[in-house]
């Protein structure tokens, strides 16, 4: 009785272990090509070419990934140098505690835009300015000189900041004699308010 087939590719199949059937020639010839290898007792078989381009492909992201992470540590070593060295340069000029100062400053700058809010525009932006900047001299002395300070040296390495500047002084001239102006004549009508006012009572007590 011949054997019986129930496969087309019988020739391909792997004999089970413990039994005598030989490899098929064919079967052969393609584990010659695709090697094996054993990992933990599991047969490992793949294609050299694949090997080659999957072991091309890690390379490059392998060396990707350490240009990444080299830049990234560049950066982040530039960025902390930077904030670093803004705490620095903060500390050495900012002296006094800000909170309670800059509330000041905050509060004469907007009394001083409510006290012009009927003027003109240039006054009503400068004055407010004026009035801080003043403000800010008297409550952190130290600091509003050490910021001079830095402003001298601008000056010094920029004439077109130098001649800015000036502008700016001969603008807060103005804007102070005309604040000056306003408080004398609010000054002038407030009197005469009173004065009316009294001279007002007077008559109707007299009238009695």
């Amino acid at each position: 009785m011949g054997k019986r087939s129930f496969y087309s590719d019988d020739e391909d199949v792997v004999p089970q272990a413990g039994l005598a059937a030989p490899i098929a020639k064919e079967l052969e010839e393609k584990q010659v090509s695709h090697p094996a290898e054993s990992i933990d007792g599991m047969t490992i078989r793949s294609t050299p070419i694949l090997e080659k381009y999957m072991g091309e492909l890690r390379k490059f992201a392998d060396e990707r990934y350490k240009i990444f992470i080299a830049e990234k540590n560049k950066t982040d070593k530039l960025i902390d140098d930077q904030v670093s060295d803004i705490k620095t340069q903060y500390n050495s000029v900012i002296v006094e505690p800000i909170l309670p100062q800059s509330i000041a400053i905050l509060t004469a700058a907007l009394s001083g835009s409510i006290l012009v809010n009927q003027r003109s525009l240039p006054i009503r932006f400068l004055t407010p300015i004026v009035i801080g900047t003043v403000a800010f001299a008297y409550v952190m002395p130290k600091s509003s000189k050490n910021v001079y300070n830095i402003l001298e040296n601008y000056e010094k390495e920029f004439p077109k900041f130098e001649k800015f500047h000036k502008d700016s002084c001969q603008s807060v001239t103005s804007a102070i004699n005309s604040t000056r102006s306003t408080l004398n004549d609010a000054n002038e009508n407030l009197v005469n308010q009173v004065g009316i006012v009294r001279k007002a009572v007077e008559d109707w007590l007299n009238s009695r």
